[in-house]
């Protein structure tokens, strides 16, 4: 608005605490890079490298958990808990939870993965099949359950986004998992190049400064084994972190925000005073 910070400064010299400035904003919306669109591409074209961690041969569910066990001291997975899998793709780790008895809920954008993760839960026993719910759509508008999830599994999700959008990932794992769920996460290792992507290079220290309240550790000797992999022919490697989200109203939450009300600290509140509704 114009002249919006010299009418803050005069309303603050008029008593107020703080000034109100007002923008307007508008989302331009093309079918940008990492868009639902150009993943969809994407798939189209076979470009998933990130999917080298998956191999059909060598199904790593079982070694994953272990290490997530490993590294958090603490089996990762709830009796009859809740897992999410963002941006899922294909990921055959979605008939693997329900079949470990978990209520799984997926969210993917793209039609032609989902083509082929719904082959793969179409091979698992019905009982398990109704425990999976798949969101198709875009992970940053999906309407999604809110601390509910017990688990989040991620492989090539935080690595496959655009790092200027890693702030919005977090906030969408933060708003569906529960104090005290886990996560099993799978980043991208380089050896040369670290500015490529997607998959993006994701070190831990980046890990540990994105996911604020979650306590962060990485499995042993990981970045050597992702060297060795490398050297071994593949284009990348692949370190495993296991990670817990503390448990305790952190600043932000919605458990933090309800006590804000509660002790009535809503002083933006002013700008929308009963005599004067704006």
């Amino acid at each position: 608005e114009e002249n919006a910070v010299e009418k803050a400064k005069q309303a603050i010299a008029g008593g107020l605490p703080f000034g109100f400035p007002i923008m307007g904003m508008k989302r331009e919306d093309s079918a940008t890079k990492f868009s639902v669109n150009w993943w969809e591409q994407v798939w189209q074209e076979g470009a998933t490298g990130w999917k080298f961690a998956e191999a059909k041969e060598t199904l790593p569910f079982d070694k994953n958990l272990a290490a997530v066990a490993e590294i958090l001291k603490e089996d990762p997975l709830k009796e009859n808990g809740h897992a999410f899998v963002p941006l899922c793709g294909d990921s055959k780790v979605v008939p693997y939870l329900a079949m470990k008895g978990m209520k799984v809920t997926c969210v993917e954008g793209s039609e032609l993965a989902l083509k082929g993760l719904r082959e793969a839960i179409n091979t698992i026993p019905e009982e398990a099949q109704k425990r999976i719910t798949i969101i198709e759509d875009d992970l940053f508008k999906a309407e999604l359950p809110a601390e509910s999830v017990d688990f989040i599994y991620d492989t090539g999700s935080l690595v496959a986004i655009d790092p200027s959008m890693r702030e919005e990932y977090f906030n969408v794992i933060q708003k569906v998992s529960k104090p005290g769920a886990k996560c099993f996460l799978e980043v991208i290792y380089r050896a040369s190049d670290i500015t490529e992507g997607p998959p993006h290079h994701i070190t831990l220290d980046m890990v540990k400064e994105l996911y604020q309240g979650w306590s962060v550790g990485m499995e042993e000797n990981a970045v050597e084994k992702a060297k060795q992999a490398i050297a071994g022919g593949l284009p990348f490697g692949f370190p495993i972190m296991g990670m817990k989200r503390e448990d305790s109203a952190t600043k932000f939450s919605v458990n933090w925000w309800e006590q804000v009300w509660q002790e009535g600290a809503t002083g933006w509140k002013f700008a929308e005073a009963k005599e004067t509704l704006p």
